[in-house]
């Protein structure tokens, strides 16, 4: 079985490390704050300058997210870990004009979704091993400007591809564990931005993936496919 790919744009400049990035006083409050509030947070040299805070939260509610979005200099969020965290508290985080990555763990209902699907700023969602469908999926077809989206290990099938199609930026898109098919698998054609699909563990066969990479082959794209 192939190795799977860590889902985390690829295509980025390499990164700074740690120690050679240096808050600001707005980055230093907000590092604070999160500490405060029983989280972690650090500088990424990868996010937007004027968004590089990246905070993880093992327990996190809609208050908590509330104070949160008084500090636009926050890029990235992982709540993977926490479940108290319901649709007004997502909708608060479009308060958040810099918000690029969201990780997220658990169930996730429609009305949740919705209010996820609602952050335009996103360019990473991961959602591996989330409680979703197809329903759920398809309140993400306005996030314009997303790149990457993990949805391995959900309940996703070729209905939900058909949502897919309107993210017309992304680039990386992992469905490892899904129960996406053939068919499925062949409408991300139409997505001429994707350089990475991954599908591992699905019921997509080698023989629909060799078909799509003669296809490829014959339009010299440069995706590249992972089963």
């Amino acid at each position: 079985m192939t190795r799977l790919v860590p889902l985390a744009l690829l295509l980025i400049a390499p990164l700074l490390s740690a120690a050679d990035l240096k808050p600001t006083d707005s980055e230093s409050e907000l590092i604070a704050l999160v500490e405060k509030k029983g989280g972690t947070a650090k500088l990424a040299g990868d996010l937007d300058a004027d968004s590089r805070v990246s905070a993880t939260f093992d327990k996190a509610d809609d208050t908590l997210l509330l104070a949160l979005v008084k500090h636009p200099c926050l890029g990235a969020l992982d709540l993977r870990a926490a479940s108290k965290v319901t649709a007004q508290g997502f909708t608060t985080l479009k308060e958040l004009p810099n918000l690029q990555r969201l990780y997220l763990g658990g169930t996730l209902t429609t009305e949740e979704a919705t209010a996820v699907g609602s952050l335009r700023p996103l360019q990473m969602l991961v959602l591996a091993g989330c409680k979703l469908t197809d329903a759920e999926v398809a309140k993400f077809a306005k996030l314009k400007n997303l790149k990457a989206l993990d949805l391995m290990d959900t309940a996703v099938t070729d209905k939900g591809m058909d949502s897919l199609l309107a993210l017309a930026k992304l680039e990386e898109l992992n469905l490892s564990g899904t129960r996406v098919t053939d068919a499925g698998a062949k409408k991300l054609l139409a997505l001429d931005g994707l350089k990475l699909l991954q599908l591992n563990n699905t019921k997509v066969s080698a023989a629909a993936v060799g078909a799509m990479e003669d296809e490829l082959k014959a339009s010299k794209r440069g995706l590249k496919i992972l089963r």
